[in-house]
Order: C-alpha cells, then sequence, then structure tokens
C-alpha cells in the first residue's frame, strides 16, 4: 500500500506561508475579551449570564477530565501487563517492523542525552530493531564532542546508532525541532532505503524529545499494532506523557501545574469522543512521513502540526491511535524559583504558537472539498478551542467570579432564572472542585510511588500552592496563551525557546562526562 497514491493535491500545499488566516485566532481571543469587558460595563447582567454559561461548560470538560483519567490508569495497567506477558511469550519480535527514533537536540546536557538513549537501549530487540538518529544542530558549538562522547558510550547497543548535522540559515527554514527532525529523517531514509535496501513500508518514525523516556515496551508494542493495523500507513501513534522526571525538584506552582496537565494528557487520550493531536514524543508511518515530504520547517509547534498534515494530504484518513504505556519527560526546572517560573511561561507560549494550526486548517479548507465537512470543523474547533480559546475562557471566567461576588454575593456558577434550585449549581461546583482535587492527589501519588525523590514536605508546599493557584494559573497557563495568539495577531517572527534541561549534577552523573569531548 503506497501512500502516496492516495495524496490530494500536491506537497506545497500542505506547507504554512504567511497567511491572513494566520490571524483569526488571535482575532477571536481579543474579540472575546472586548465583547467581555464591554459588556461588563453596558450590560452586567448579559455578561454575567454569558458568563455562567461557559463556566458549565468549563465545568463539564473538567468532569470528562475527572472521569476519564482513571479510565486512563485502567488502561495503562492492562497494556503494561499484556506488554509483560508477551515478553515472557515471545522475547524476540519476530515482526520485521524497523523503528527509526529522531533525538533531536540543541544544547543539552550530555547527561540528558544519555539518560535518553539508555532508556532506548532498554528496549526489547534494540539492536537488531531500532536505528536511533542523533539529530544535532550545526549551530550548537559542542555538538561534535558532544556527539562524539555519545557515539563512543552507545555504539553497538542499537541497530544503527546515526549522527546528522543540521546546518543553520537554510533558506526557507525557521530555527526548530521541525527542521532538524527533517534534516535528520531524510537522511536516515537516504542510509536505510537508498542504502540498505530496507523497504520504506516496514519502517516507523519516532520524534523524541531530548529527555524522553519510553516505556521500555513501547516499541514492542508499536511493532505488534502496527502490523496488525491494515491502516498502518494512515497512522500515528501517541503514548501518554507524564513530565515527571525531575518533578520533586521543581518548584510548587511548576509541580502543580505539571501533574494536572499530565492528569489533563491521560484523560484526553483515554477520552474516545475527543479529536487527539500528536504532542511532543509520537510515531509515525515512516511511508506516510516521506508521502507528506516530513515536518514543515516554517512550524513552530511541529508535532500537532504534522498530523494536520497527514490528515489533509490523506482525505481526511490519517488519524490518531493511543499506546497506553506511558512517556516520561522533563518538568520545567531553572536555577532559580523566578528562572523557573520564567522558563515555565515561555515554554507555555512557545506550545502555544500552536494556534497558528487554526489558521492552518482554514487555509487548507477550500484546497479539500473531498474531505467532509464536519471532518473539518471538528478539527477547526479542536485546535480553536485547545490553543486559543480555552485558556482565555479561564481569564473570563476570573471577571466572571468577580462580577458574580458583587452583584449576587455568590462566586458559585449558576444560572439565574431557571426553575433549577440552587443547591444543584452548588453541588455541581463542589463535585468540579472535589473531582479536580481527587485527580490531582491521585496523581501527585503516582509520582511519589513511580518517580524518586519524594518527601512530605513536597505535600505540603503543594498544598499551599492550592491557595494560590488562580493567580499561578492566570500567570503561567492562561497569559502565555494570550500572549502568543497576539504576537501571530500582529505577524510577529516564530520563535522556538528551548525549554532548560537538567544538568548532569542533578541527575547523579559526574560532570566531567559532559565536558570529557570537548
Amino acid at each position: 500500500m503506497d501512500v502516496r497514491h492516495g495524496l490530494a493535491g500536491s506537497l506545497d500545499a500542505l506547507r504554512t506561508p504567511h497567511h491572513w488566516t494566520y490571524k483569526v485566532p488571535g482575532m477571536l481571543v481579543w474579540l472575546l475579551l472586548g465583547v467581555t469587558l464591554v459588556a461588563v460595563v453596558e450590560a452586567p447582567a448579559l455578561a454575567l449570564a454569558g458568563m455562567r454559561l461557559l463556566g458549565l461548560y468549563v465545568l463539564f470538560r473538567v468532569f470528562l477530565s475527572v472521569f476519564f483519567y482513571p479510565v486512563g490508569l485502567v488502561r495503562v495497567h492492562l497494556q503494561t501487563r499484556r506488554a509483560q506477558r508477551h515478553a515472557v511469550d515471545r522475547p524476540s519480535d519476530p515482526s520485521g517492523v524497523h523503528h527509526v527514533i529522531v533525538v533531536p537536540n540543541y544544547r543539552e546536557p550530555v547527561a540528558i542525552l544519555a539518560r535518553t538513549l539508555g532508556g532506548l537501549a532498554a528496549q526489547r530487540d534494540a539492536s537488531r530493531q531500532l536505528t536511533v538518529v542523533l539529530a544535532m544542530e550545526g549551530a550548537d558549538p559542542e555538538a561534535e564532542a558532544k556527539a562524539r562522547v555519545l557515539y563512543d558510550q552507545f555504539a553497538g547497543r542499537f541497530a544503527h546508532l546515526l549522527v546528522t548535522y543540521h546546518p543553520a540559515h537554510l533558506p526557507g527554514e525557521a530555527p526548530g525541532k521541525a527542521s532538524n527532525q527533517r534534516w535528520a529523517a531524510q537522511h536516515a531514509r537516504h542510509f536505510l532505503v537508498d542504502g540498505l535496501g530496507l523497504p520504506v513500508d516496514t519502517l516507523t518514525l519516532t520524534s523524541c524529545d531530548a529527555d524522553s523516556l519510553l516505556h521500555p515496551s513501547y516499541f514492542a508494542e508499536l511493532s505488534r499494532l502496527y502490523v496488525a493495523d491494515p491502516d498502518r500507513h494512515y497512522r500515528y501513534w501517541q503514548a501518554p506523557l507524564r513530565f515527571d522526571n525531575n518533578i520533586w525538584r521543581v518548584p510548587g506552582p511548576v509541580r502543580v501545574l505539571t501533574l494536572m496537565a499530565n492528569v489533563i494528557n491521560l484523560s484526553e487520550l483515554a477520552n474516545p469522543f475527543l479529536l487527539k493531536l500528536t504532542q511532543s514524543t509520537y510515531t509515525l508511518s515512516y511511508q506516510l512521513a516521506d508521502a507528506i515530504d516530513y515536518w514543515d520547517t516554517q512550524v513552530v509547534a511541529e508535532d500537532s502540526n504534522i498530523l494536520l498534515r497527514g490528515f489533509f494530504a490523506t482525505r481526511g484518513r490519517a488519524g490518531l491511535r493511543p499506546i497506553f504505556l506511558p512517556t516520561s519527560g522533563d518538568a520545567v526546572t531553572g536555577d532559580t524559583v523566578w528562572a523557573a517560573l520564567r522558563n515555565f511561561y515561555f515554554q507555555r507560549t512557545r506550545h502555544a504558537w500552536a494556534c497558528q494550526n487554526s489558521g492552518y486548517v482554514l487555509q487548507q479548507w477550500n484546497q479539500h472539498p473531498e474531505i467532509a465537512f464536519s471532518a473539518k470543523l471538528l478539527y477547526l474547533l479542536q485546535v480553536l478551542q485547545d490553543y486559543s480559546l480555552f485558556a482565555t475562557a479561564a481569564f473570563v471566567l476570573a471577571v466572571g467570579w468577580t462580577l458574580g461576588l458583587l452583584a449576587t454575593g455568590s462566586p458559585v456558577v449558576s444560572f439565574f432564572k431557571l426553575a433549577i434550585p440552587a443547591f444543584l449549581f452548588v453541588a455541581v461546583n463542589a463535585l468540579g472542585t472535589a473531582g479536580t482535587w481527587v485527580t490531582w492527589a491521585a496523581e501527585h501519588g503516582r509520582a511519589a510511588r513511580t518517580v524518586s525523590g519524594w518527601r512530605p514536605a513536597a505535600l505540603v508546599v503543594d498544598m499551599l500552592t492550592w491557595l494560590l493557584l488562580p493567580v499561578a494559573t492566570l500567570g503561567l497557563a492562561v497569559l502565555p496563551v494570550i500572549h502568543a495568539n497576539t504576537k501571530m495577531l500582529f505577524g510577529s517572527q516564530l520563535l522556538f525557546i528551548r525549554t532548560q534541561k537538567e544538568g548532569a549534577a542533578a541527575l547523579g552523573r559526574p560532570i566531567e562526562r559532559e565536558s570529557s569531548g570537548q
């Protein structure tokens, strides 16, 4: 099955040149904020009614997260048990699938990269089925020295360990993961397919963040799913992400928000009614990646965009399938508490550059009349909600909370002039609040059991942090999204800002190891 035969339109049509549609998310954000502020002044009763409706929708989404988080935990448990049984029953994978893992990095500590490669080397049949590509950036002055250290340490533990150096300042490219990964994936294809003669339809391609630790059975399970799926070349695979490698070494606000993000990642992946986009570390068919010419080198939020590229290129046929074997990554850190909070803000802003996806869907809309209107609309609504409107809604609700308190004396989300007892709305709010606490406590407990370094003081700090969580959420989760949408509205240059990782000392590795090749 050759995906190219099913492609709709030219590859050039899939790219993302500057386009007026990219201003739409920012327009909607500021329209919502502007209408809210005007309504508060001119028609406070109407404003309060609209905010209450919005609050009920947010509560509905909270209930979805509360419900599907334990569903996700159960699915993780079941898939982990099944993977363990398969490892015993079939100690070697006979599928013939070969996995290519691209590890893009820029100024990453050697200790972080060594930890990631060590996790990949622990995969079943790594020495036979895995080709790892260290995708170095030519702009990194230490790239060659670090690559030599890592190659000496891990050569022979994979079927192939390749090193690529992505040149800086290539025409038509924006610095970031997308351009580096595209360069590395093309070189890997040349080596494996053109050089060694491996069939491209037996290859998968994984984008692996420099700090990601994949579950030891991830690629064995991926092989099984790949072989069993007749639509394998229209598939993306995503594991639930847990950013908890260093969770007990980050400030309280970062930890609480990160643990809640872990809850949302798992619950949304387990929710069969939600559209899902690829995120951070994921896998796709190499044949599909090759057919759509890999990542768009002008895109900063390349992870979610590449699924949309596949969706439009294949006439709506491509989509995501979950693998409930968690991938762990690092929470945002910094040399000081203030630096960690600042880094968290800028990481959120970079993630929110994915608001570009809304413009991309609009740009592709009329070019693909063969895709059902409803399918395109669902993706448009999903990306608008995820990267523009949902965070903005938190700001609107903060205004609504204040307005409701002043107007009615009650901060509880309710709806007036309906024959519904007020205590029902109080109960709904109480249930939503309790559910949020329970899921946070469950995630905190899971991390305490599985990630070393927990201490009782962390629980005390986190509980105190909850008192300031509304302020932390507005400052670290809402404002970055509004910031990114505003910059997109005014045509600012998109920048990929690397998130600081921990150094060798924090990982318990000798710092000399990092500098030995310099």
